[in-house]
């Protein structure tokens, strides 16, 4: 009766536990998972903005030249003027000014307000009208026909326009398509419309997702100041995270269902442990001579000596993946090197280092048992990690994984499989 009573409080209890874990599992994996993606949009977003100016100005042809790859981007001018869009997001950008009269009979000439000279044509629409234009058209040859052989490639409505890309036109020529609302349907490249800039304010900066026509995106709103710190434009770096938001969705439905019926696996969780703990055991007793002989794979690590910031990628990759074991004082060529720390004293003070290791460079923090052993009368240390009793560690906010025989910087869509498969 005793152990009945036992394994009927462990159920209760597992199940109590594992909701709590899953609750702190989905806010941690999410913030997580932003935390990534917000500091590469604002990488993004500062390279942009520095590339956008020059000893305080506008400098375009800086910009063209310099300007990272960004999937998605748009830079703006203080005053709504729009200077590059890569990657159009339907929406983001609710409406421009619509062109003036004299772009339908003609290509024209134009210089912006920041310097840019354009050769602009337009083309009227059913429901709409599409603008092409060339940067610079004194570099190109019989512009004026390479525009209108272009603008002809739209069709005729409003619809047909839409659906077509960027691989479609001439790599010099740059495209806005706009309906008789105003709205912005379609563009690519820096063609020099206005908008008005009061929309920003209804994003948050990153802070969470914002919803546009259907999808969630997480933006990067980066100010372009000029000299004297007054803002003269702006960068906006979104990025769709849909995606990500459907798998933590999904990650708390089948979190809820677990913890829902829980309880009524856990009688096999001690077998489970026994099974484990054996595995493990058995992977921890690994020899030198085994391990020379297996060479590196995905649970077998070899370092010439200690460097800690190698050291704590390698043990939370383990703790992330796999159980595995780490061999200090033997190179990636498979030879025995040995340790220089020969003493009692000189070996507990590497202990020292690995324990400030496991509690302090990683989080939460890594439990390993480590052990010296002597090979043709040099030292090497043995440093078992097991799989981490949570799903995941991170070594000053970054994940690592391990890859066949290395340690390598997890990916969000990894982060999330990673919490999935912990979870089941």
């Amino acid at each position: 009766m005793k152990i009945r009573a036992r394994a009927i409080r462990l159920a209760l209890s597992f199940a109590v536990i594992f909701s709590c874990v899953a609750v702190a599992q989905f806010i941690y994996v999410r913030h997580q998972t932003y935390r990534t993606i917000r500091s590469e949009l604002q990488d993004w977003a500062n390279e942009l903005a520095a590339a956008a100016v020059s000893e305080g100005k506008w400098d375009i042809q800086g910009y063209q030249n310099m300007a990272p790859l960004v999937p998605n981007s748009y830079v703006v001018t203080s005053d709504g003027l729009l200077v590059d869009v890569e990657g159009f997001i339907r929406g983001l950008i609710p409406s421009v000014k619509k062109p003036e009269e004299s772009l339908y009979e003609s290509p024209q000439r134009r210089t912006t307000d920041i310097g840019e000279k354009w050769l602009l044509f337009g083309r009227r629409l059913a429901g709409g009208c599409v603008i092409v234009g060339i940067s610079d058209p004194d570099k190109f040859k019989d512009s004026e026909a390479l525009l209108r052989a272009n603008a002809d490639k739209f069709g005729s409505t409003l619809e047909e326009a839409k659906r077509l890309t960027k691989r479609r036109f001439d790599w010099n020529v740059d495209y806005a398509v706009i309906a008789d609302s105003g709205a912005l349907e379609s563009a690519s490249g820096g063609v020099p419309l206005k908008t008005d800039t009061s929309f920003l304010r209804t994003i948050p900066d990153a802070t969470s997702p914002v919803a546009i026509e259907g999808k969630l995106y997480l933006v990067v709103v980066k100010p372009i100041r000029d000299s004297s710190g007054n803002q003269i434009g702006m960068v906006i770096v979104p990025k769709d995270v849909t995606s990500e938001q459907r798998a933590l969705h999904q990650q708390t439905v089948f979190n809820t269902l677990v913890a829902g019926t829980s309880w009524l696996m856990c009688l096999l969780i001690p077998l489970s442990y026994l099974i484990f703990d054996e595995i493990q055991r058995r992977r921890q007793e690994m020899s030198i001579e085994e391990a020379l002989r297996t060479g590196e794979n995905q649970i077998i690590e070899f370092k010439r000596g200690f460097i800690a910031d190698i050291l704590a990628r390698e043990i939370a990759a383990f703790a992330n993946t796999i159980s595995g074991n780490i061999f200090l004082g033997i190179d990636d060529a498979g030879h025995v090197v040995g340790l220089s720390e020969a003493d009692a004293y000189q070996r507990g003070e590497l202990l020292r280092k690995i324990r400030d290791i496991t509690s302090g460079k990683i989080s939460p923090r890594v439990s390993t048992q480590t052990a010296f052993l002597t090979y043709e009368s040099k030292t090497v240390l043995r440093i078992f990690v097991p799989r981490g009793e949570q799903p995941l560690y991170a070594v000053e906010g970054l994940f690592y994984i391990r890859q066949q025989n290395s340690a390598e910087k997890a990916t969000p869509q990894q982060i999330v499989a990673i919490v999935n498969k912990f979870a089941r």
